[in-house]
Formats: structure tokens, sequence, C-alpha cells
């Protein structure tokens, strides 16, 4: 599993896998593997390359990259560097992989991730059964104990008394082919532009968990309620189109490149309605450009990060073409141009996976026309 796939690395197989190496050896499939050498050295190689992407999900804090499903096993996010250090591999150096382990515990326990019991509950950074997958179960959280594979180290194991290092040095862009996104680190925190690919539907919510235009380790994403308004829809950082009453988004790119500085994809919410979304990361956020042909009239919201309304200091404004949702903590602002028929910018209200606001631009598109739109986001 070199792909990084979900929100999470799931990357103990190793059972599963030899047990598909030794039905393949009983029908003769490939030539036998004693003791499953070759089969160990291939997933050993494997982790290396995985881990040189995947040390780019986290943040300097300690968070990771929230995207996509199973995010309620929430710090099984660190696992993997658990498993590397439990099998004596370094893909990265050993204090390194410490330092990733011990923030990633130390940002969880600030997190509201227990009930009054002392129990894991079902949601992410708090309970939320609304996000949850149709495979959860209460004791679906307790895959995180997988990141406690540490426990098995033998007293005298160098992990005990090495120093949690910092991260490394890392690019400040980097593309992930089979990841189908852009990453962007920049002050410690960590954004993806995915492609909108999604895996195959079935588990419900995949535009929210994997199709929305950014991903970021500061801010939560909303899952929608209802498809028929835009405040119970909760588009946070999608571009929405309202068509008779009913908010349709990216559900998955119909074509997408990714480049070094940019992703550029092809979509589709309605029929009669093409959009081709450029992304481009800035140094202090990202520009969308959207060109929409529409076959007839409709309206869309263009959308920023969710920020919580019920955290301190929050408070939203409205100034010319711009948008500022923010609180003592977070802060998205969204910069509208382009040419439109009509144009009006707010915060809008998204009370569904959170209580939160988006910086949000209205757009009207009219019948047969073809609009260039850019929008800047910026946010801390």
């Amino acid at each position: 599993m070199v792909n990084i796939g979900g929100g999470i690395a799931v990357f103990c197989i190793a059972a599963l896998g030899k047990f598909v190496h030794k039905a393949e050896d009983a029908f003769g499939l490939h030539p036998p593997d004693p003791g499953g050498v070759h089969l160990a050295a291939l997933y050993r190689h494997r982790a290396e390359l995985f881990a040189q992407q995947f040390v780019y999900w986290f943040d300097a804090n300690g968070a990771a990259l929230p995207f996509g499903r199973s995010l309620t096993y929430r710090f099984a996010q660190n696992c993997f560097w658990s498993a590397c250090i439990w099998a004596g591999l370094e893909p990265l150096p050993l204090p390194v992989m410490k330092g990733i382990i011990v923030r990633n515990f130390r940002w969880w326990l600030f997190q509201n991730i227990f009930d009054r019991d002392g129990i894991l509950t079902i949601g992410y950074c708090y309970p939320q059964m609304y996000m949850a997958e149709n495979y959860n179960a209460p004791g679906s959280p307790y895959w995180s104990m997988k990141s406690f594979l540490l426990l098995a180290l033998p007293d005298d194991h160098p992990f005990w008394a090495a120093e949690a290092a910092p991260l490394p040095a890392l690019d400040a862009l980097k593309p992930m082919p089979f990841a189908n996104m852009l990453v962007q680190r920049r002050a410690g925190r960590v954004t993806a532009y995915p492609a909108g690919v999604n895996q195959v539907p079935g588990h419900g919510q995949f535009p929210e968990k994997y199709a929305k235009f950014a991903y970021d380790t500061r801010f939560g994403f909303c899952a929608s309620r209802s498809r028929e308004v835009i405040e119970q829809a909760a588009p946070d950082s999608m571009l929405a189109f309202v068509i008779d009453r009913n908010v349709f988004v990216r559900r998955a790119s119909e074509s997408w490149k990714i480049e070094k500085g940019a992703v550029v994809t092809r979509w589709s919410p309605f029929p009669g309605i093409e959009v081709t979304t450029t992304i481009t990361p800035t140094a202090t956020g990202h520009h969308r450009h959207h060109e929409v042909d529409s076959a007839f009239d409709c309206e869309a919201y263009d959308t920023g990060f969710a920020v919580p309304n019920f955290a301190p200091g929050y408070d939203e404004t409205v100034e010319n073409h711009s948008a500022e949702a923010h609180c003592d903590t977070l802060c998205c602002k969204g910069v509208r141009h382009g040419r439109r028929r009509a144009h009006q910018v707010r915060p809008q209200h998204q009370p569904v996976f959170c209580q939160c606001a988006a910086a949000c631009g209205e757009i009207r598109y009219c019948k047969r026309t073809h609009c260039d739109g850019y929008g800047y986001h910026r946010y801390r």
C-alpha cells in the first residue's frame, strides 16, 4: 500500500497479506517463499516509500490531516510510525518518528474525545455520530490502540531514551500523484488540495470527506445533513450550486491534473453545468479560478473553511467584495473577483458538523453563459 487513500494510515495489513500469500503458495500461483522472506522485504520497502509522503500529513503541533473516512480511529494516525519502530525500520530518524508520535498523542489528549466515563466516543475532535461510517460501532474508536504497539518494545530499546525531535525540513509544496492531491506546508500547518477523486460510493458523505477543494490541520470540515437548503448542506471549501432549492457540489472529478503549483479539475455538479476549477496555493492561502458553463440560470456559493461560531472571540464581517469569519484561534477570509451577473459576499452559517461559519460568496450564473471567476482565500 504505497498509496495514501484515507484520513489515517492503516498500514498494518501484514497478517492479511501473509494469509493471501500462503493461499497463493498452496495453489501454486507463484514460487514458494519460505518464512515469508520475500513478502517481508516487499512490505518493508513499501513502508520506506510510504513514509516519505505520509510525513507531510503531520502538522508541527502534532495534528494530522483530517481527510477521508474512518476518522473516528483518531490517534491510529500515528500507528504507522509505531509499527516502523517495532519492525526496526527507520524511514526517518528514530527521534523524528518519536516526535511525530508524541506530538500526535499530546494533540489528541487536548481534544474532547472521551465521554464522562472515560470511554472513547465515535467522532473526531468531539463526539459526533453524524460523521460515523456505516461500519462503526462503539468499539470502533479502539482501533486507535494499534498505536500502543510501542509497548511491545523491550525496556532497553533506543526509543525510550531518544529525544522527541521536530519534523525535518520538508518541501513547501508536495505533489502526491498516488493520493491525487497537492499538499502545502506553511508556518507549521498542513493544507491538502485534493483532485476530488473519490473511492467507489457506498459509505456515504464522500463529497464531504474526499472532494472539498481544501482540507487543513487547523480547520475541521462539515458533513451535510440535507441537500435541500444551503445551511443544512454546509458546503465549506466547496463551490455549491443551488438549483430548484437543492444544493449540488463536486462529487467526483471527471478529469484532473496535479502540478507542482496547482490542481486543475473538471467536474459537473448537475447535468447541464460544467466547471473547470484551478486551485493555486499562495503564501497566505490559495486562489480559486472557476470557469463555469451553465445551460440554465442558477446561483452558487464559493465557500471557505469552517470556523466554529461557539468559540471565544467569534465574529464575522463583510466589506465590499470580501467576507471574513474568525475566532480567537482561527480566521478565514474570502475575496471575490471576476465577471458575474450578480455578486454578493457574506459569511454563510453552517450549523451541521459543528456550529460554524465560512467566508462565502454568492454568485448568480445566467443561462448559456461562460463565466470566469477568481476567489482568494486567506486563512490563519
